[in-house]
């Protein structure tokens, strides 16, 4: 009888040790969880940092293209100026080789990771974006396009935005463009440009929208080529002079405005820019009667360490920070997201 009494004894010492063991891991893992979440944010605040006021070793590394990726030696996307330097001021060239290298062999994921010292123990993501959503449907052949704008943290349509618009074409070897008179969207958030009249050839539309201080430019062309600070590199064959549109500020509203370059040749399908504008939202060239575009529209540009899915990017074992800065004058958002890649 007095073994079977030490056996239950036995029994319920056991069955209190397991359940005070689960009591703890239960008790435990949500300051085990604000822990991890808390050194997540302290992780994503030194990287974004970095990202934002550091320009990189070489400074210059987006704008020259003999800088090659691999050869940076720290990794940042601030603008650099030997005279002037400011805050949260990003370099379009730099984010243009973000999603686009010169070598398009290149790996760029692990590169970033392994300059931040990330090694493998976290991932990161970048996506840039605008205030504003703006698409641009083109009705084929047509020269009638459809321009919608919506808030980007809502969804919710813009009324009364102002948009201003123009298009680039070649006319006996020469660029001249036509601009249309500003127009505004309608409750929907909708409205539409007219180049009906235009003859029927490669384009490229540069549209300006504009709204309580905010200005979004896209940039839509046939034809492309590539824009590395004051060099372009096409695989087609260009001309001698090139156009460049800037978008200033007049009388309040926005501008676009085109000044004329001289365009060098050089090897390889590398041209030189004799009299570049940094500001310049594209640079237009003439190619057997095509105008060729060099863009430096970086709106929803993305990075990712890994091949992400960044709708699904929040969740409670990653962390996001967002912050607004300036690119080409312009406001976008950039978005961090951090997780971790093994505990």
């Amino acid at each position: 009888m007095h073994i079977y009494e030490y056996l239950f004894a036995a029994a319920i010492m056991i069955t209190m040790l397991l359940a005070s063991s689960s009591m703890i891991e239960t008790l435990s893992a949500p300051h085990t969880q604000t822990s991890e979440r808390e050194q997540l944010k302290m992780t994503s605040e030194k990287i974004m940092n970095q990202i934002l006021f550091n320009p990189g070793n070489p400074p210059n590394w987006g704008s020259d293209p003999s800088v090659p990726i691999q050869g940076l030696q720290t990794f940042g996307l601030a603008q650099y100026n030997e005279t002037t330097r400011g805050a949260y001021v990003l370099d379009p060239d730099k984010i243009l080789r973000l999603s686009n290298d010169i070598n398009t062999n290149v790996t760029l994921r692990p590169i970033i990771p392994e300059l931040l010292n990330l090694g493998n123990e976290y991932g990161i993501a970048l996506e840039l974006a605008t205030p504003l959503e703006v698409n641009v449907t083109a009705t084929p052949d047509s020269g009638i396009y459809a321009i919608s704008v919506t808030s980007q943290e809502d969804g919710l349509p813009v009324y009364k935005a102002t948009i201003t618009a123009s298009v680039y074409y070649v006319d006996n070897g020469q660029i001249v463009n036509q601009k249309a008179q500003p127009n505004w969207t309608d409750p929907s958030g909708t409205c539409t440009i007219d180049f009906s009249n235009l003859p029927a050839q490669t384009k490229a539309l540069i549209v300006v929208v504009d709204y309580a201080n905010i200005c979004v430019v896209k940039v839509l062309s046939d034809k492309q080529a590539r824009i590395f600070g004051n060099q372009i590199l096409s695989n087609q064959t260009l001309g001698g002079t090139a156009c460049q549109v800037l978008i200033t500020e007049g009388n309040g509203a926005r501008v676009i405005e085109n000044v004329t370059s001289g365009l060098t040749s050089s090897a390889n399908g590398w041209y030189q820019l004799t009299d570049p504008e940094p500001s310049t939202i594209a640079t237009l060239a003439v190619s057997n009667n095509d105008v060729i575009c060099a863009s430096r529209d970086v709106s929803n540009v993305t990075y990712s360490s890994i091949s992400v899915d960044f709708s699904k990017l929040i969740n409670p074992v990653s962390y996001s920070i967002e912050r607004t800065v300036t690119i080409n004058q312009l406001a976008y958002s950039i978005t961090l997201y951090v997780w971790r890649m093994s505990y």
